[in-house]
């Protein structure tokens, strides 16, 4: 509840002057002195709005208090009953008819599971919302700088537009204590150091007061300083897959991290990647991953080939059949899930001598042929059979031309499947061209992304069901010249 135990104020019908103010606002204490016009008309539900400035001192306030939903004498357990397990906040609805200016000092607050600490600032209550202009404040081992509004016309789904800059912030305190982040940056649970940032953030929240993430946007950087990042499930795959053990354990000094947040994706775009060096070399990533954790980025690694060491020369080698010479250029396709990510594929800089997780089970499957030739070979000589000798040599002619029709097949689906997604590129980039203004541009680009997804996903469905088509060939042969062979 809202107590006063002590003040001084004099007041008319039409204006209330609060000289002095003292009292508690739940268990927050709290100081306060200023004007409001029109008050007894506004508690009255008059059509007035009450206007007025207040300047208000907490030394300790828990803005926790005010989001949730208030108990009755009879509903509120005994102190030594009460549960220990946390109360999910509610909506704070800003009131209607309400036009003030609030200048804040609080020297402590609580809000979810933050401790923010000498906070000044203004706030502006107007047309059921809350401005937020420069609030300062320290928090998560250093300090934040807040602009923004919270609206109430809709009590059920308020919106957010939020500006912030960040500064020598503790990145393993945001993540433990921010839910929104542990959402939208699942990785920051494998990085220690600090970071700077500005960002941008809008959308609407939730019943509970926390973002509704599919709705939102934001745009901004990470500066991240002294960071190491060790344990993550992504780096160790690859690392693993490549036979590069260095990138199970990188330092992130001075690293740039530029973003996008929408439809439910967090985007690194190709003209601003990620670049870290490594080895005398670099590695630059681009991609996204989803609030469902689900994970699309490649990888390009561009190091001399005198620093990266055999093993990892010989591995990458073995799996694009190719000699990487003085450059080791390889890029890795990572799909997947943040916490059980896949290899999509691993190949050279351009593309060539491709091997990627299909065509290692093509090569399951022709060593799987070529066995069985072997073995029945071996029955054709231990026998001496002339009728076995033909009808093994029938046998080898049919699963020959088998994989050479099942190849035929994979080819030509190939170039369908490029011819696909290089019409749907272009057809992209001519969206994109066409835009005439930022508006435009921002959804013309979200159109083109679409147009892209398209034609990848009807290019992929071209090579499966060619895939498909070949294996079904390859059995039906194998059965006819186990046939032969019986």
């Amino acid at each position: 509840g809202f107590g006063i135990s002590r003040g001084e104020v004099f007041f008319t019908p039409q204006k209330l002057n609060i000289k002095e103010m003292k009292g508690k606002a739940g268990s927050s204490a709290y100081e306060a002195s200023g004007a409001m016009d029109n008050y007894l008309a506004w508690a009255l539900g008059q059509d007035e709005s009450m206007k007025g400035r207040l300047r208000a001192y907490s030394p300790m306030f828990n803005v926790n208090e005010w989001m949730v939903t208030e108990e009755t004498p009879e509903e509120t357990a005994p102190a030594a009953e009460a549960p220990t397990e946390e109360v999910p906040m509610e909506v704070f609805e800003v009131p209607a008819g309400i036009d003030m200016v609030v200048d804040c000092e609080v020297d402590r607050a609580i809000y979810d599971n933050l401790n923010l600490k000498d906070i000044r600032g203004q706030l502006i209550l107007r047309d059921q919302a809350i401005d937020f202009k420069q609030i300062r404040f320290k928090t998560l081992g250093g300090s934040m700088v807040m602009n923004g509004r919270y609206a109430t016309p809709d009590p059920a789904a308020p919106d957010v537009n939020f500006d912030y800059q960040l500064e020598n912030v503790n990145i393993g305190e945001m993540w433990g204590a921010i839910e929104t982040v542990q959402q939208l940056a699942p990785v920051g649970k494998f990085v220690t150091g600090r970071l700077n940032s500005t960002l941008h953030f809008e959308g609407k929240l939730g019943p509970d007061m926390m973002p509704d993430l599919s709705t939102i946007t934001s745009v901004g950087d990470l500066n991240i300083l002294n960071g190491v990042v060790k344990g993550m499930p992504v780096l160790d795959k690859v690392a693993d897959k490549i036979k590069m053990p260095k990138l199970a354990s990188l330092t992130l000094d001075k690293l740039k991290v530029l973003f996008e947040v929408y439809d439910g994706r967090v985007r690194i775009d190709e003209k601003n990647p990620i670049s870290l060096p490594i080895q005398n070399g670099k590695m630059v990533a681009t991609g996204s991953h989803g609030i469902d954790n689900t994970l699309d980025y490649n990888m390009n690694f561009d190091i001399p080939a005198g620093n990266v060491g055999k093993q990892a020369l010989d591995a990458v080698g073995g799996l694009v059949n190719t000699n990487l010479g003085d450059r080791y250029k390889v890029n890795v396709g990572l799909g997947g899930t943040t916490f059980n990510p896949k290899i999509k594929y691993v190949r050279t800089d351009g593309g060539a001598s491709v091997k990627d997780v299909m065509e290692e089970k093509k090569e399951e499957l022709k060593a799987t042929v070529e066995e069985k030739k072997e073995e029945v070979k071996e029955k054709v000589e231990e026998t001496i059979d002339d009728a076995k000798e033909k009808a093994r040599a029938e046998a080898d002619n049919l699963l020959a031309d088998a994989r050479k029709r099942a190849d035929q097949l994979r080819a030509e689906a190939k170039t369908a499947a490029d011819k696909a997604r290089a019409e749907a590129n272009r057809r992209a980039d001519e969206v994109e061209a066409s835009a005439k203004n930022p508006l435009e541009k921002a959804a013309k680009k979200k159109a083109a992304q679409k147009i892209r997804q398209g034609g990848d996903a009807a290019a992929s469905k071209i090579e499966q069901e060619a895939d498909e088509k070949a294996n079904q060939l390859m059995q039906e042969a194998q059965k006819q010249a186990d046939d032969l062979l019986k």
